[in-house]
């Protein structure tokens, strides 16, 4: 894998030198470095504490484990095309991914506005019924949303390519 010769890896493409598992492992590595790129700044200028930490290691975890499961799936098939089909199926995708946001952070809001301060100071806040419109809170809310959201990114993908590898397979063994 080349981190900055980019004339060899062209030239490994011209010559067809780079396969299926070296394909997926520059996509894994793009999909990595642009994780870490973006939660470093969606953290520039905040606290990075212990509670920080943990929706970033939810989201890298999700996203190794689920190019690494779409990958291995895609192999069972034809072994070819995996990152066309990871960019072409995650487009769709991606799209239902943020039809599901709105539709959950709307019903959250709509219900949230229904219940008393006093409820969520006794039941969640340790008795600071502030937090509940924060920042603080607003921040917590979106980093679980979104790992929530790249967990059913990939799982989306998966079962669209589970579904092609196992056309794939029926129709080179029959």
């Amino acid at each position: 894998m080349y981190w900055l010769r980019v004339d060899k890896l062209a030239e490994d493409f011209r010559e067809g030198r780079v396969s299926e598992k070296e394909r997926y492992k520059y996509y894994l590595a793009t999909f990595i470095a642009l994780n870490l790129i973006i939660e470093f700044f969606f953290h520039f200028g905040g606290k990075l504490g212990t509670e920080r930490l943990m929706p970033v290691a939810v989201n890298l975890g999700a996203t190794v484990a689920g190019i690494t499961l779409c990958y291995r799936t895609s192999k069972k098939g034809n072994d070819t095309d995996f990152v066309e089909r990871m960019i072409c199926l995650g487009w769709p995708i991606g799209m239902w991914c943020i039809l599901l946001i709105f539709a959950v952070s709307l019903t959250v809001v709509v219900a949230l506005s229904l219940l008393p301060d006093e409820f969520f100071a006794f039941v969640f806040l340790g008795g600071d019924p502030h937090y509940l419109m924060s920042r603080e809170m607003g921040r917590d809310v979106l980093w679980w949303l979104e790992s929530f959201l790249v967990c059913f990114y990939f799982a989306g993908i998966y079962l669209f390519l589970r579904r092609l590898a196992r056309v794939e397979g029926a129709e080179s063994s029959g």
